[in-house]
């Protein structure tokens, strides 16, 4: 029995042995809590990224429906710039020539530049001058007849001009 002893105290650690070993386990347990605060605040940060994301999303298509609306809702003002050639001169800036007649004879209904509904009813006799034909709000509407679009322009001296 004295063999079983003799083993039974060598495996014995020493109290040096234990303090190095609560210790361990101490650092285990705070590197444990620090990871596990981490892996929280990561899932927080993905949590409002994705959040984030989705808010974009929403916005994105927000937009795409509000550019939607503009363009539907875009108003091109030509005005004839030389009868003799059937040249008009755009609203965007560009000049746009007939072979014959003009917009409306020709069923122009939209601009070939911007995309913008045609009006060309606001022309030199309407309104002072041409730059004065871009200020302002423009409402169109559709003709039911002849499908072209008109105007109700409100220029910059505020003098509403109906087409």
């Amino acid at each position: 029995m004295t063999d079983a002893k003799a083993v039974s105290q060598t495996l014995r650690p020493s109290a040096t042995v234990i303090a190095l070993l609560n210790a361990a386990t101490e650092q285990i347990t705070t590197l444990t809590r620090e990871r596990d605060a981490a892996v929280q605040d990561a899932a927080r940060q993905l949590d409002l990224r994705y959040a984030a994301n989705r808010e974009l999303v929403a916005l994105q298509r927000e937009t795409d429906a509000m550019r939607k609306v503009y363009d539907a809702a875009r108003v091109c003002h030509w005005r004839e710039d030389d009868h003799d050639f059937g040249t008009w001169r755009t609203g965007c800036g560009h000049l746009w020539s007939f072979n014959a007649g003009g917009p409306e004879e020709n069923d122009t209904k939209f601009c070939q530049y911007c995309g913008g509904a045609l009006n060309a009813a606001c022309t030199a006799d309407a309104t002072s001058s041409f730059a004065d034909s871009l200020i302002g709000i423009h409402e169109a509407t559709q003709c039911d007849g002849c499908g072209m679009f008109r105007c109700r322009c409100t220029r910059a001296d505020d003098a509403e001009v109906s087409a």
